[in-house]
C-alpha cells in the first residue's frame, strides 16, 4: 500500500511537470505561428508593393526606348534630305551614302538621351552591298557583318516592321521597310541593332532581393532581355507558363521557388517577367525567425528548469512527510519529535497537522501503555491478596464459631458478611462482570459500613427484577468504586444519604447514583476546604473510571458540589429476550 501511494504521488508530480512543459511548448508554438504569419503577410505585402512599383517603372523605360526607335525611323521616313540623295533608280551613289551617314549621325543617332544609347547602329540597306550605316562602336567590320547577315536572313521576311531576336545573340534587331513620303515605293530596309543589356539603367531591385531574374520575351518564348546572361542558355522559360499573367504568385521551378510578377509591354507582343527567389524575400525574416526560435528555446529551457526547481521545492518536503508517515513509530518517551519546514504555508500546515496527529497518537499509546502497566500491577496486587485465601476464611470461620459460643449475634452477623464480601470479591474478579454481582458487592459493603457509620449512612437501591440484572454487562467495580469513593470522602461529623436507581428506557439502561451530605447538627457548617479536597479525590477517581468506558457504557458527571454528588451511567443497546430478561 505504501508503494502504491508513493508511486501515485510521483506520477502526479510528473504529470504536473509534463503539463507545465506542454503549456510552455504550446504557447511557444502558437506564438511562433502567429509571429510567422504576421511577418510573412507583411513581407509579401511589402514585396508586392516594391515589385509593382519597379515593374511599372521598368516597363515605362522599355517602352520609352522602343518609342525612341520609332522616332528615329519616323525621321528617316520623313526626311527630305534622304529623299534628295536617292536617285530615281533608288541606288544612291557613294557620295549620297556618305551624306546620308552624316545626316543620320548628326541629326538622329547621337542625341545624348539614354533611350537612344541602347541603339548600337543604324543601317539603311538598299541592297546587300549598298548601304548607309552609323555605328557607335569601333569594331565596324564585326557590326557590318552582323547586320548584313540579319538583312540577308530576315530582310525579305519582314513586310513592314518587326523585332527580331536571333538565337544565341547578345543583340536584337528592329527591321522596318525603308521608304519615304517623297518616294512612292519602298527602296530598302532599315535595320537598327539594339543592345538590350543597356535597358537596365540600375538594378535597384537586385539590391533588395539578391537573386532576382528579370526577363523580357515575346509570345514565342524568345528572350529579348535578361538581367542574367546565363538565363538565355538555361532556357528558364521552359518550366514556366510564360504566356500566363502573374500577379505575385508562388511558382515552382527546377531551380527553386519563386514569386512571379509579369506585365505586358504592349510593343511587339513583349512581356516582362520578374522572378524573385523566396529565399531572398524571407532572408531577413528567416534570420529574425531564427533569433526568435533561439529566444523561445532559451525561454522554454528556463521554464523547464524553473518548473523543476519549483516542483522540487514543493514535492521534496511532501516526499519527506510521506517517508515520515510510512515509517511512523510510536514514541513512548516524554520527548516530542517535531518535523519542521518553513518555506510554504501549505506544506507547513501539513507538517503541523502531522505533528499534532503524531503527538495525539503518542499520547493515546502512552495512556494505553500506562493502563497496561496499571493493569499488570493490579493483577500482581490481586495475586498477593489471594495468597492462601482459605487460611483467611478458616480464621474468620474459627472467630465466627468462637463468637457464636458467646452468643453475640451482631458480631456473628458482621463476621459472616465480611467473609461473604471477601469471598464474593475474589470470585467476582475471576469472571465477567454483570450488574447483579456489582449490586451484591455494593450491598455487602454498605452493610459493613453501616456497622461503622451507624445512622450516618443511609442507602436505598431501586431496581428492576433482580434476576434480570445478571444479564447486563458493566465494567468491573464501576458502581462499587463510585459508592466507596463517595462514602470515604464523607467527614465524620456529617451524615450521607445514598440513592442508587436503575431504569430501563427503550434499549438503554440508566443507572443514577446520587448522594447528599448533611451536618449532624443543624448549627454545624460545611467545611469548604475539606470538601474541596474531597471533590478533587472524586474527580481523580472519575478520571480513571472514564478510561474504562466502552462503546456501550458511558459515565457522566451531572453534579459535584459541596453537599451533593450526582452521577449517571448509561448502558446502551440493551435488548429483551423472549423470556423477558434484559440482555446486554
Amino acid at each position: 500500500m505504501k508503494i502504491l501511494k508513493v508511486t501515485h504521488f510521483k506520477s502526479f508530480r510528473f504529470t504536473v511537470m509534463f503539463s507545465i512543459i506542454l503549456l510552455v511548448i504550446i504557447s511557444e508554438i502558437l506564438l511562433s505561428a502567429f509571429y510567422k504569419n504576421f511577418i510573412v503577410n507583411n513581407v509579401i505585402k511589402q514585396s508586392y508593393e516594391n515589385i509593382n512599383l519597379y515593374i511599372n517603372k521598368f516597363v515605362y523605360d522599355v517602352n520609352s526606348c522602343f518609342n525612341a526607335i520609332k522616332d528615329i525611323v519616323y525621321q528617316i521616313l520623313m526626311s527630305k534630305e534622304i529623299a534628295d540623295k536617292i536617285n530615281k533608280n533608288l541606288y544612291p551613289t557613294p557620295t549620297d551614302l556618305a551624306n546620308i551617314d552624316f545626316f543620320i549621325s548628326r541629326s538622329i543617332l547621337f542625341e545624348q538621351t539614354w533611350q537612344q544609347k541602347f541603339i548600337k547602329s543604324i543601317f539603311l540597306f538598299f541592297d546587300e552591298d549598298i548601304y548607309s550605316s552609323v555605328l557607335r562602336e569601333s569594331y565596324y567590320q564585326n557590326t557590318i557583318e552582323r547586320n548584313k547577315n540579319i538583312y540577308v536572313k530576315y530582310g525579305s521576311k519582314v513586310d513592314f516592321a518587326d523585332l527580331i531576336i536571333p538565337d544565341k545573340s547578345d543583340y536584337a534587331y528592329y527591321i522596318s521597310t525603308l521608304s519615304n513620303i517623297y518616294v512612292y515605293k519602298p527602296y530598302g530596309k532599315i535595320i537598327i541593332e539594339i543592345d538590350p543589356s543597356l535597358l537596365l539603367k540600375s538594378d535597384s531591385l537586385k539590391s533588395l532581393y539578391s537573386d532576382t531574374k528579370i526577363l523580357i520575351y515575346n509570345s514565342k518564348g524568345d528572350i529579348f532581355f535578361s538581367n542574367q546572361a546565363e538565363l538565355k542558355n538555361e532556357n528558364v522559360l521552359k518550366n514556366i507558363e510564360y504566356t500566363k499573367n502573374y500577379s505575385f504568385e508562388l511558382i515552382h521551378t527546377q531551380s527553386g521557388k519563386y514569386y512571379a510578377f509579369s506585365k505586358d509591354l504592349g510593343a511587339y507582343s513583349l512581356k516582362c517577367l520578374i522572378l524573385i527567389d523566396t529565399k531572398s524575400i524571407y532572408g531577413q525574416y528567416n534570420e529574425i525567425l531564427m533569433i526568435f526560435f533561439i529566444i523561445s528555446a532559451v525561454i522554454m529551457v528556463m521554464s523547464i528548469l524553473i518548473t523543476l526547481r519549483i516542483l522540487k521545492n514543493f514535492f521534496n518536503p511532501l516526499n519527506n512527510l510521506i517517508k515520515e508517515m510510512s515509517t511512523f513509530t510510536v514514541n513512548t518517551s516524554s520527548d516530542d519529535h517535531k518535523n519542521e519546514y518553513g518555506y510554504f504555508n501549505e506544506i507547513n500546515t501539513l507538517y503541523s497537522t502531522y505533528n499534532n496527529m503524531s503527538l495525539q497518537i503518542n499520547k493515546l499509546v502512552n495512556e494505553v501503555y500506562e493502563l497496561k502497566i496499571l493493569n499488570q500491577q493490579a493483577e500482581l496486587d490481586l495475586l498477593h491478596s489471594q495468597v492462601d485465601p482459605h487460611f483467611l476464611f478458616n480464621i474468620l470461620d474459627i472467630i465466627h464459631w468462637q463468637v457464636h459460643e458467646t452468643g453475640d449475634k451482631t458480631l456473628i452477623k458482621i463476621i459472616g458478611e465480611l467473609a461473604n464480601l471477601i469471598r464474593n470479591s475474589l470470585i467476582y474478579l475471576q469472571k465477567e462482570s454483570n450488574l447483579k454481582d456489582e449490586l451484591e458487592q455494593i450491598k455487602l459493603y454498605i452493610d459493613l459500613q453501616q456497622y461503622i457509620m451507624k445512622d450516618r449512612l443511609q442507602c436505598t437501591i431501586s431496581t428492576l427484577d433482580y434476576d434480570k440484572l445478571q444479564h447486563i454487562k458493566i465494567p468491573k467495580f464501576w458502581l462499587k468504586t463510585l459508592v466507596v469513593t463517595f462514602i470515604k470522602v464523607v467527614p465524620k461529623q456529617y451524615t450521607c444519604k445514598l440513592n442508587i436507581s436503575i431504569n430501563h428506557k427503550l434499549d438503554n439502561i440508566y443507572i443514577s447514583i446520587t448522594g447528599k451530605v448533611y451536618p449532624i447538627c443543624e448549627t454545624m457548617q460545611l467545611n469548604t476546604n475539606i470538601h474541596e479536597e474531597n471533590q478533587y479525590k472524586v474527580y481523580k477517581v472519575i478520571e480513571h473510571l472514564k478510561k474504562l468506558e466502552g462503546e456501550n457504557s458511558k459515565l457522566q458527571i451531572k453534579q459535584i458540589s459541596q453537599s451533593a454528588f450526582d452521577f449517571l451511567i448509561t448502558l446502551s443497546n440493551i435488548k429483551k429476550e423472549t423470556e423477558g430478561n434484559i440482555i446486554a
